[in-house]
């Protein structure tokens, strides 16, 4: 009797579930580490980020977001992989199928769910769980535009009434729909969707065509970058609500240690990919009259842009928690940090488009200059930063002057 359900558990676990096992260990290492950190250096446990998460409507919604984000390629993988077509070669029915995916689910979330559960008890958990089944199966569903906004809308509704213990019963409720669609839909292949080059100029249709081919190339890394973003905004906001009564600098250059680790983190996890674009685009940029020493400008441009925007968006959700001077910094923190990277990456890359082993090192101490000149003054920081990252930005755009002119 139990022999054919061990074998369908079996099955799942060494396509979807092993494939899944790959994307999830890496953002729990990062998570984990970011989340020891966090509390061993300013005190706080799971009830604090709970307690502060239930008063405050924006943290929470950062929470949830940043964590469907991140973990929405894994859960993909776990819920609509292709690999689960085998699975239908058993006697299971298609609810059988969807429950064998809502189980993955389930194991995928539980470090969301244990904070939640730690923090606030089993119907806060309930609540957080199905918010984050329900954020991650609206982006999956195929309902009609005004349906999905409803379900949407009264998700949103449901998450601002937590911890108030009507809101897990609707968010369950929610969640399952979302889910029964999202399974219904799972054959069906994302749109490719449109994308614009900008016609304003030369260089700005260079950086708007690596941006394009870089987010057809890894869609997951512009929301692994995101989440990332948004977890960092939580986290300065946090460490800023828990140490009242500090001086302004020491806000300040919490910040901006926060934004130099997560945007580089950030910029890392996006810079692969616009690199590796950039590669492919050389020849066509070649014809098109474009000299390699502004397509290595346009990258670090194209990813300081986006990284920027990640910086502004997380400066203003952790506004409220510190001084203005830090959320008017983060911003350019952001964008310095993502053009000295895309600089690295550019100067680090051999010729034959493969990454070298030299990156991680040189990225690394890059971070540590900075690290070691932000102790002194914050002022000081920015004012080195914009000079590293200038001085990376120029090193890149030469040599790939000079491999251009060979």
């Amino acid at each position: 009797m139990l022999a054919t359900p061990w074998r369908i558990g079996r099955t799942y676990a060494k396509t979807a579930g092993k494939r899944g096992l790959y994307l999830a260990l890496p953002l729990y290492a990062m998570v984990l580490l970011g989340a020891a950190i966090l509390f061993a250096g300013n005190g706080m446990d799971a009830a604090d980020v709970v307690a502060e998460a239930s008063r405050s409507f924006r943290l929470r919604l950062v929470l949830l977001v940043g964590w469907a984000i991140l973990t929405l390629p894994a859960a993909r993988v776990l819920f609509a992989d292709e690999q689960l077509e085998v699975l239908r070669a058993f006697p299971i029915s298609g609810a059988g199928l969807g429950g064998l995916g809502v189980a993955g689910l389930v194991v995928l979330h539980l470090g969301w769910v244990g904070l939640w559960l730690r923090g606030g008890g089993p119907l806060l958990a309930l609540a957080a769980l199905a918010a984050v089944l329900l954020a991650q199966g609206g982006l999956w569903w195929r309902f009609g535009g005004v349906w999905r906004l409803v379900v949407g809308a009264l998700g949103l509704v449901a998450w601002w009434l937590v911890p108030h213990p009507a809101a897990s019963p609707i968010l369950v409720g929610l969640a399952a729909v979302a889910l029964v669609n999202a399974f219904r839909a799972a054959p069906s292949p994302p749109g490719e969707g449109r994308h614009a080059v900008s016609g304003l100029g030369r260089f700005p249709a260079v950086v708007s065509a690596m941006l394009v081919a870089a987010h057809r190339a890894d869609r997951a890394a512009v929301g692994r970058a995101f989440g990332l973003s948004l977890l960092g905004a939580a986290a300065t906001y946090l460490a800023c609500r828990n140490n009242p009564g500090e001086e302004a600098s020491y806000y300040v250059r919490l910040a901006f240690g926060v934004a130099l680790a997560v945007m580089g983190l950030a910029a890392t996890t996006l810079g692969r990919p616009l690199t590796r674009a950039a590669g492919r685009l050389a020849w066509l940029l070649d014809l098109a009259g474009a000299p390699p020493s502004l397509q290595s400008v346009a990258q670090s441009v194209a990813l300081a842009l986006v990284v920027g925007g990640f910086g502004l968006l997380s400066a203003a959700l952790a506004s409220t928690a510190s001084p203005r001077e830090a959320w008017l910094g983060v911003p350019v923190v952001a964008t310095l940090v993502g053009a000295a990277v895309a600089g690295v990456l550019s100067l680090t890359t051999r010729d034959d488009g493969r990454d070298a082993s030299r990156q991680v090192p040189a990225l690394l101490g890059v971070a540590v200059v900075c690290l070691a000149v932000l102790v002194t003054s914050p002022r000081a920081f920015l004012a080195a930063l914009s000079v590293v990252s200038v001085g990376i930005v120029a090193m890149a755009a030469r040599r790939a002057g000079e491999g251009g002119a060979s």
